[in-house]
């Protein structure tokens, strides 16, 4: 386990420390103010890895600094932004903004998640994994579940969820979520897989077990959540299919399955279903372009109006 740094330490030169927010393993993540922006804040994970020589430590740090500058292009409302990076000692510092809200883990050890909040959750999700899957630099993507982590994804009280941490993490990292071909290598098939990775977090979301610990061979996960409708079970089990041709195709299927499902569940509450956080994004953007439009043309006609009483003054 790595040492935490005391509250007071300013690391380069710029971020105070105020306080230790998380300490998973090789890593500590903390709460620091910005010392060239008044009244900022933000997360700095902090990651010790051991070298034996300056070669493998140089090695290491490039490994870093090449997901870090590949992450730093990410735009996304579910997932954190990486505003700076720097290695300091046996470590390397990541700088995102500070997300405030409670992370998977805790939650669902909280309070029972209802049907709709995890749907919703499993919507988001997908919508981030099928926006990282249209990049051409995806070397990050064989290894996606180490990312779905419970407690590298925080909920807000909005049902926004935000991913922390992108592939920049330490390299120990459990295999809960794994599909059985990432074991074998029997198939290569990446949206099949990932379907998979998905499906093991959202079971564990629902029923409380570990897909880790009951290792390809999940119990129906109406055995231990009774309110769950039967779209929603039938979305799990076809996701987390051993048989990779049996499993749902592709992460665009899953995400109409879960909205479909969250639809009707949100329906049968009362409530009113949330779109999604980047297609409310693309909404707004919409809406500002139309708006501007509509301004340019008041300007333009407004423009000719008095030109042309100017022109006519001029005549008279």
């Amino acid at each position: 386990m790595a040492l935490i740094l005391p509250p007071g330490t300013i690391l380069n030169v710029r971020y105070k420390i105020s306080r230790v927010i998380h300490q998973p393993g090789l890593s500590s993540v903390y709460h620091v103010q910005d010392q060239h922006m008044a009244q900022k804040s933000w997360a700095v994970r902090e990651i010790y890895f051991h070298a034996p020589n300056q070669a493998a430590y140089m090695r290491t740090v490039s490994f870093f600094q090449a997901e870090i500058l590949l992450t730093k292009k990410f735009e996304h409302p579910n997932l954190a932004t990486v505003v700076d990076y720097f290695n300091r000692n046996s470590a390397i510092y990541i700088v995102r903004n500070y997300v405030d809200g409670t992370d998977l883990d805790t939650a669902m050890h909280i309070r029972q998640l209802t049907e709709a909040d995890i749907l919703y959750i499993g919507m988001q999700m997908c919508d981030l994994l099928i926006y990282l899957c249209s990049f051409k630099e995806r070397n990050f993507i064989p290894n996606m579940y180490k990312n779905l982590r419970l407690s590298n994804l925080v909920l807000h009280s909005s049902g926004l969820v935000t991913m922390l941490d992108l592939c920049c993490s330490d390299l120990r990292r459990n295999s809960e979520y794994c599909s059985p071909e990432q074991f074998t290598g029997a198939s290569n098939d990446e949206q099949r897989i990932l379907v998979y990775n998905m499906g093991a977090m959202l079971y564990h979301l629902f029923t409380g077990i570990n897909p880790g610990e009951t290792r390809f061979n999940l119990p129906p996960p109406d055995n231990y959540r009774l309110d769950m409708s039967r779209a929603t079970i039938q979305l799990l089990t076809k996701a987390t299919q051993t048989n990779a041709a049996a499993r749902t195709a592709n992460l665009s299927d899953l995400l109409a399955q879960l909205t479909k499902a969250y639809n009707a569940a949100v329906k049968k509450s009362g409530q009113k279903p949330k779109p999604l956080p980047s297609k409310g994004n693309k909404t707004r953007s919409s809406s500002f372009s139309t708006v501007s439009c509509l301004l340019l043309v008041i300007l333009i006609l407004g423009l000719g109006v008095t030109m042309l009483l100017l022109f006519r003054g001029a005549l008279f």
